[in-house]
């Protein structure tokens, strides 16, 4: 288990397996609150989600799915580890026979923008709007936005923000490098200039460029759950301040699949499948089409 936290924290990066085995570890094994096992993972992942690291932290942890929960097995690290992990076999005894750390639930609902208050239809706004790009959308060319005709682009990094959140620096270093990477995706398909810039906070520099652009309406798909959605209420008072309106877009397939996710993942997918194959259906050819 060291061994993965210096991979972890060296890299950025754990294998699936290696995840659950030591949020299973920390939380069954050493009795610590998952809570902080959870913060250590996002501070550090590469690829660390707000929703699905909490999730599958307390799906370990067996407070996500009634009933159940993940516990570390010996006989499953002896099967997948490779022989020089398991050259040194201390603390493997500790191992045999993990019980699982009851816990109680202190979870409330957050409060997220309703789905239907969204738009998932193209419509362009009145006078000057700009396309901001942000970490929990990374492909505003594809989807409802990809119509938009934006007079600028912007994306934002904050290290303030980013130390206020304890992030790592690789973890910093590839937020802007997905950032940089978008908005050059973003300048070819818009054919406007695209750029990444640092600012004390995102709320400042999105006012700030709205108004050295003169923009009526900042257009940006909706970020999900996490920081970005938690910074949206400071945005929409620091825009409105400049005179510009923040217009926030759902995903059509977010809009069909979010009603399925109200329980473990092979529910959702049964949901996922049924909703892909009515769009497959619905998109296929009419015999009569086909001469």
């Amino acid at each position: 288990m060291d061994r993965f936290a210096c991979e972890l924290r060296e890299t950025g990066y754990l294998h699936n397996h290696a995840r659950m085995w030591w949020a299973s570890f920390w939380v069954h094994v050493e009795k610590l609150p998952w809570q902080i096992g959870a913060d250590f993972f996002y501070r550090h992942l590469l690829d660390a989600d707000p929703a699905s690291n909490t999730l599958g932290w307390r799906w370990v942890a067996g407070l996500q799915t009634r009933g159940k929960c993940y516990l570390v097995r010996r006989s499953n690290l002896e099967r997948y580890c490779s022989d020089d992990l398991l050259a040194d076999a201390t603390g493997l005894d500790r191992l045999h026979g993990v019980e699982p750390m009851a816990l109680q639930d202190a979870a409330t609902p957050a409060n997220c923008e309703p789905m239907q208050d969204l738009g998932v239809d193209w419509m362009a706004p009145h006078g000057r709007y700009g396309l901001w790009i942000h970490t929990d959308d990374l492909a505003p060319e594809i989807g409802v936005l990809s119509e938009a005709r934006p007079s600028s682009l912007a994306a934002f990094t904050s290290f303030s923000s980013y130390q206020q959140l304890g992030l790592s620096e690789l973890r910093q270093i590839r937020l802007k490098c997905v950032l940089k990477d978008a908005a050059n995706r973003a300048e070819r398909h818009f054919q406007i200039p695209g750029k990444v810039s640092e600012t004390e906070s995102i709320s400042i520099g999105l006012a700030e460029w709205a108004h050295r652009e003169q923009l009526d309406h900042v257009i940006a798909y909706a970020p999900f759950v996490g920081s970005v959605a938690d910074a949206i209420p400071a945005i929409r008072q620091s825009l409105g301040r400049a005179g510009c309106e923040l217009l926030l877009f759902r995903r059509g397939w977010d809009r069909d699949l979010f009603s399925g996710a109200r329980a473990g993942f092979f529910p959702f997918w049964k949901h996922a499948r049924q909703v892909l194959q009515n769009r497959k259906t619905s998109a296929a050819p009419s015999p009569a089409s086909l001469g």
